[in-house]
């Protein structure tokens, strides 16, 4: 989604902070996983006061000024106004995602153990229109899509191994084997889940890097879905970052 609902106003700014009490929306991503924020300390003027504190200034209210500010922020590259602010999501995805996604490391991670629980039996198997070929060097390669007959052999060959996995890893765990060992035969096609706690300005550099052309397409459907989840409780932060190029300050 990189379309975005109208601004909030300015008596939906000094509302907006507090964490969410309704059940969190969940976003699903294409067929291989799902987005949910689960609270929110965040809106815009917490930017704004983090910035006029240096000349012993608070407002209660967002103003056209502030507005400006936030944008001259972002141009400038002055971050730490946007890092007094709190986001909590709670993800589901396959771990190859998951391991790009821990290489942003100014966030709090917790993720479901393997060693204390059984695994779920999802797995992502991608359709044949979803799978590409590469060419070129590392750094430099040019993705197409595969051809009908190299993406349906391709995608059988993805689902048997799914299917094979967890069949091994039940067999595993029925013969009594420790779930820290059953686990280690599991494709990086297993679908994991993790509490994702970060700032806006972390995850703005997140969104800047991984909703990139050169991203894997999978991680950039998160990173657009952030975007938006942001955008509905920082929308003018949002808008002064898509204005900036979305380079993160």
């Amino acid at each position: 989604p990189n379309t975005h609902p109208k601004n909030t106003t300015k008596k939906e700014q000094t509302m907006n902070t507090q964490t969410n009490p309704q059940e969190p929306e969940t976003h699903h991503i294409e067929n291989h996983g799902t987005i949910q924020l689960v609270q929110a300390y965040a809106n815009d003027l917490t930017v704004v006061n983090a910035a006029r504190v240096s000349y012993g200034k608070h407002t209660n209210t967002l103003t056209e000024p502030d507005i400006k500010l936030i944008h001259y922020l972002m141009k400038n590259g002055h971050g730490t106004p946007f890092e007094h602010n709190m986001l909590t999501y709670k993800i589901t995805c396959p771990i190859f995602i998951a391991r790009e996604w821990f290489r942003h490391r100014t966030a709090s991670y917790n993720e479901i153990s393997g060693r204390y629980t059984q695994l779920p039996q999802t797995k992502w198997t991608p359709q044949p229109h979803q799978l590409r070929t590469q060419t070129g060097k590392p750094g430099h390669y040019q993705y197409q899509p595969a051809n009908p007959t190299q993406a349906q052999q391709a995608h059988q060959i993805i689902q048997n191994i799914n299917q094979q996995t967890q069949q091994a890893y039940q067999q595993l765990l029925n013969l009594g084997i420790a779930k820290e060992h059953a686990r280690i035969i599991l494709p990086l096609t297993q679908t994991t889940q993790f509490i994702y706690t970060t700032n806006a300005r972390s995850l703005l550099n997140l969104i800047s890097l991984r909703n990139h052309p050169t991203a894997q397409h999978e991680i950039q459907q998160y990173a657009k879905t952030l975007e938006h989840t942001l955008h509905q409780h920082m929308p003018h932060t949002t808008q002064a970052f898509i204005q900036n190029g979305r380079k993160a300050p």
